[in-house]
């Protein structure tokens, strides 16, 4: 199978199992980094999960999932597509960086090829997240995805949809650069060939990878989620200025813990998904440069919630 096709189908795959396994702790997140301190409804992670499951019900967890399932299953594709050639245009399948000790170059490279996928990324998923968080939000009236868009195009105009995509882009270019690379170091510090892995190995490796590209961009992604929410704000510095005025620092790791909880399980699972499709495919359909060839690697977490994630994601 085409290597283009094959990253294709093994993003969609890896997408679909990220969001189904981590949904209800990207809900989590979403509630608590929106709060305020005058009205402060949880007290972490567990009185967030308890509410909900006592005032609302467990299907409020997986509210506005259909975006984010679509979306992350296309964005993911996309992902690993553009990612894939940008590895082919900078020569990271030649035979010289096939070696059991990989050198500075070699990352330095994988950082750029997650660089601009993670931009590439970036504009689709802005849209996706800001319906999202819409739908996840305490006080939401809408029923559907639909009519949370609908309502946004009759509200405002087309444009709306991309209120925050700057702000996505600050943070999906570092991380997911810092998540190709995080995750190609810990799969080489395994001493194993990628192809004889065992399937723990690759969970870990892309659950930790994950965790630590959310880690280096989560007081971002704060700021991203109240300015996408909330209407009220006109611009980005307002919004920055009216969190740290009224919570402090602290506010830029506010949600941290559930959100570590939905990355790792998110990037596991797409990570896991994608390498054993693709080590199937080669199986059934060896490519002619299977030899050179690099296997696939994951996506970031909330792509991540096509109209999410998700996270489409992280």
């Amino acid at each position: 199978m085409d290597m283009d096709l094959k990253s294709f189908i093994g993003g969609c795959l890896g997408g679909f199992a990220g969001i189904v396994s981590s949904y209800p702790f990207d809900t989590l997140k979403v509630r608590i980094q929106n709060q305020h301190r005058h009205e402060f409804k949880y007290n972490g992670s567990i009185d967030c999960l308890s509410q909900i499951l006592r005032k609302e019900s467990a299907s409020a967890l997986y509210k506005g999932m259909s975006s984010p399932l679509i979306g992350s299953m296309f964005i993911n594709a996309v992902l690993f597509g553009v990612e894939e050639n940008v590895r082919k245009m900078l020569h990271l399948n030649d035979p010289k960086y096939h070696t059991s000790h990989k050198t500075r170059e070699f990352y330095e490279l994988y950082a750029v090829s997650g660089a601009i996928a993670g931009l590439t990324q970036s504009f689709l998923l802005s849209p996706v997240e800001l319906v999202k968080i819409r739908m996840q939000i305490p006080d939401c009236h809408y029923q559907s995805t639909w009519c949370c868009v609908r309502d946004i195009l009759k509200t405002h105009n087309f444009k709306h949809l991309f209120r925050g995509t700057w702000l996505t882009v600050l943070r999906d270019v570092p991380g997911v650069s810092s998540y190709f690379v995080s995750f190609e170091y810990i799969c080489n510090s395994y001493r194993i060939s990628r192809d004889n892995l065992p399937v723990l190995h690759l969970l870990m490796a892309g659950g930790i990878a994950g965790c630590f590209s959310w880690l280096i961009t989560y007081p971002i992604d704060v700021i991203k989620t109240r300015f996408q929410a909330d209407e009220s704000f006109s611009s980005v510095k307002e919004c920055l200025k009216k969190a740290v005025a009224s919570e402090g620092n602290k506010v830029f790791f506010r949600g941290l813990a559930p959100t570590l909880l939905r990355a790792f399980p998110n990037n596991a699972a797409v990570f896991a998904t994608v390498n054993l499709f693709n080590r199937l495919m080669n199986n059934l359909a060896p490519d002619d440069n299977v030899e050179f060839n690099t296997s696939a690697l994951p996506s970031y977490p909330n792509l991540h919630f096509f109209i999410d994630t998700y996270d489409i994601h992280r």
